[in-house]
């Protein structure tokens, strides 16, 4: 199991982890230990949590998920049509039982969707799971999504409630919190940098990670 949540969402030290990364050189014990981790970027809509889950996924030489991809893959119909024909009541549901099952049963880095911090029993699920934060303004959000129509929850009167609610879960699940405006490499290097000098003999963190 991970050691307790040790920093604070704006710990500077964290903050400033690395600069720019590559795929290692060479296939180290680090590197060992590495490849069993297991990551969860969690973030506002817009934050870019597939995007860097990807390319962070790539540099630890690890399966990647996007949560919301999966869900509609297994469905068969896109988040919009599940809004629509189940309302938001009936996606949270499938949403609950799509990331139980990805975080029960391995290792690597999961996107989750902006809503999947509210879900019951999201802390257990995260239990044993670094939680990478990119933390996103709302008006920045809005700015990257415009009126992007496979977005419902754009369309809530209440959007400004509901980033409020949401972003104090992110802070108290965050392992570490990073700004999403910086460049993809960086955020990849930063996680990187964090993770292989955590890690302990199982991918799983030490005392300080």
């Amino acid at each position: 199991r991970l050691p307790p949540r040790t920093v604070g969402p704006r710990s500077a030290a964290l903050r400033s982890a690395g600069a720019c990364v590559s795929r290692p050189l060479a296939w180290t014990r680090v590197d060992r230990e590495v490849a069993a981790v297991r990551i969860a970027l969690i973030g506002f809509m817009g934050a870019g949590k597939s995007t860097v889950g990807r390319a962070l996924a790539e540099a630890l030489a690890v399966d990647f998920v996007d949560a919301d991809a999966e869900l509609e893959r297994r469905v068969g119909v896109s988040i919009p049509v599940i809004f629509r024909e189940r309302g938001e009541v009936g996606f949270r549901r499938l949403e609950r039982r799509v990331l139980g099952e990805l975080l029960a049963r391995g290792v690597g880095v999961v996107a989750l969707g902006g809503g999947a911090v509210e879900l019951d029993g999201v802390d257990a699920l995260l239990e044993d799971w670094r939680v990478v934060y990119l933390e996103l303004g709302l008006e920045e959000a809005k700015l990257r999504l415009g009126q992007d129509p496979n977005r419902p929850m754009l369309q809530r009167p209440d959007l400004g409630a509901v980033y409020a609610r949401r972003l104090a879960r992110y802070e108290r699940l965050a392992s570490i919190t990073l700004d999403a405006t910086r460049p993809v490499a960086e955020l990849v290097e930063s996680v990187v940098t964090w993770v292989r000098a955590t890690s302990g003999p199982d991918g799983s963190g030490s005392p300080t990670g």
